[in-house]
């Protein structure tokens, strides 16, 4: 079942619709592991969640919504591309990470794959990304961005091109297989010079690309290949090696902070956002937005306003702020005079999760309901279920409440649906035109049909577009998060030119100051780098 089914029920389309109405604004709020039972719409008592319950009255409230996955990284994919995760190998791996691991990493989504972002810009759209986008990132440098949000549609970015991570106690094990990496590369990285080619005598570079090479082959004999199967989280990392690889702020390919502060973080995003939604207005040019939330992801960070403002916990006060993120993006919207001309939608990308708890003992976990399970529990309804709500006034019904199975697969056809995406009506399929005197087929009209369902064919080998491949045949890619030289950093895919940006010796970093302050050099006599590989 699509949502545009769904939509069929709700929307009120009058027969006197201008043009414009016919091409909503869009606007995607993607919360980070929110349970269903964490918002007060849903049935929270235990504080209110303002300004998503005003969503949720001016618009639909989904109780059957289902994510594509219940780990970040899948379902995202899913959301983005109306596809299942398994079609593009961004499944959870068997003997792997369960979501993209490093940003400068080979996995990601394929460059190939069809976003309702991309589909939008195609039909004129001004496209933004704010915040999280954990699909990965480059193939052959950092600037390529095959895997990132401008090569998947997106005309501007600022975020994060991973995620959040919780910042526990380092164990022996990635101390010790991340301490060469700590001690003779990083230090050769901070001093090579940023801009190629290296000047004479300059080892810094070739030095650091050998050593990286070396501590790669390191976990790939021990940690990796080390038995019949790789030993569990042999992708893992120290923390320093964690914000050095995963912890930058980045606008469209430009790195602003590394590793970003969380401290203002989510006003900072909201800053982006509502500079998009206002200029865009300003401009008349429709457009989508996908605001992707920090929160309530851990680990559990917000401005000291909103510390203690829930009565509750940290979780809580962490929904709260997110909630506020909500209503300064409602609030532009409606500044911007394009309120009533936009669709927004709001979801969790998968359920809370369960087992996470502070070391005060606090939970600092999602509540599902009565839902079982939940992040990272397989198919388990509380790792599934999760909240959903649309706004477009004048289409969907205010105080709707929709009771039948929707998924965050059916977003992408609900979105060309919106748009009235059609193709071309031939009278006679063996002529392909419209029939028109002036041989000009038209958008509209008796000129264009609608399909449904929609139709595949490989372009490649068919390109007259003749034989039609059922979606039974389409085939399943192995999962990319199971193959090491896809999941593992690699030195050439770092902002080269913007390592001087790093600023590890500023912050308390479980270490990182040690390394740091011995520096490095090559080990080699200047003019004697051709042992480096130059």
């Amino acid at each position: 079942m699509v949502l545009t089914v769904l939509l069929c029920t709700l929307l009120v389309v009058s027969t006197t619709a201008t043009e414009p109405e016919l091409r909503p604004n869009i606007v995607v709020l993607i919360a980070d592991d929110l349970g269903i039972g964490d918002i007060s719409c849903y049935g929270n008592d235990s504080f209110r969640t303002t300004h998503l319950d005003r969503l949720a009255s001016q618009g639909a409230l989904l109780t059957h919504h289902l994510a594509g996955a219940t780990v970040c990284t899948p379902s995202r994919t899913a959301l983005l591309t109306g596809r299942y995760p398994v079609r593009s190998g961004m499944q959870e791996a068997r003997h792997g990470p369960v979501v993209v691991r490093n940003v400068p990493g080979r996995a990601g989504l394929p460059a190939d794959e069809m976003t309702f972002a991309r589909a939008l810009r195609d039909a004129g759209y001004r496209t933004q990304f704010v915040g999280k986008w954990h699909q990965g990132w480059s193939c052959e440098r950092w600037e390529d961005q095959c895997h990132g949000p401008r090569g998947h549609g997106f005309d501007s970015f600022f975020g994060l091109p991973f995620s959040l991570m919780e910042e526990g106690e380092d164990g022996p094990v990635s101390q010790r297989r991340d301490e060469p990496l700590l001690r003779h590369v990083l230090p050769e990285l901070m001093l090579a010079d940023p801009q190629p080619p290296l000047r004479p005598g300059d080892c810094h570079r070739a030095a650091a690309e050998l050593a990286w090479r070396l501590w790669l082959d390191t976990i790939n004999q021990t940690d990796f290949r080390g038995g019949s199967t790789p030993r569990a989280n042999w992708w893992g990392h120290t923390m320093a090696v964690e914000k050095f690889l995963n912890y930058q702020l980045v606008r469209d390919s430009t790195v602003v902070d590394w590793p970003y502060q969380l401290a203002g973080l989510t006003q900072r995003l909201v800053a982006e956002s509502e500079r998009f939604v206002a200029s865009a207005a300003r401009d008349g040019e429709p457009f989508l937005l996908v605001h992707s939330f920090l929160h309530p992801h851990t680990p559990l960070f917000t401005a000291p306003e909103f510390r203690g403002v829930s009565g509750h916990s940290r979780y809580a006060d962490n929904v709260l702020e997110m909630d506020w993120a909500v209503g300064r993006l409602l609030a532009a919207l409606d500044a911007a005079g394009v309120a009533d001309n936009t669709l927004v939608h709001f979801l969790s990308d998968h359920g809370g999760q369960l087992e996470l708890v502070g070391p005060d003992g606090q939970r600092e976990g999602g509540h599902n309901g009565v839902f079982r399970g939940g992040k990272a529990q397989g198919g388990a309804e509380g790792g599934l279920r999760v909240p959903a709500l649309f706004r477009w006034p004048g289409r969907i019904a205010a105080g709707s409440r929709v009771e039948v199975p929707t998924s965050a697969l059916d977003l992408l056809p609900t979105l060309l649906e919106a748009l009235h995406l059609a193709v071309a009506n031939y009278p006679d399929p063996a002529v392909e035109h419209c029939g028109r005197a002036d041989g000009l087929c038209a958008c509209h009209g008796d000129d264009v049909r609608r399909l449904d369902p929609p139709r595949l064919f490989d372009v490649q080998a068919d390109p007259a577009e003749r034989r039609e491949i059922p979606s039974e045949q389409v085939p399943v890619a192995p999962s990319q998060m199971d193959q090491f030289e896809l999941v593992v950093p690699r030195a050439e895919l770092l902002p080269w030119g913007q390592l001087h940006k790093f600023r590890g010796a500023d912050f308390d970093m479980h270490g990182l100051h040690k390394w740091w302050e011995n520096g490095g050099s090559c080990g080699v006599v200047p003019g004697q780098c051709e042992e480096y590989g130059r």
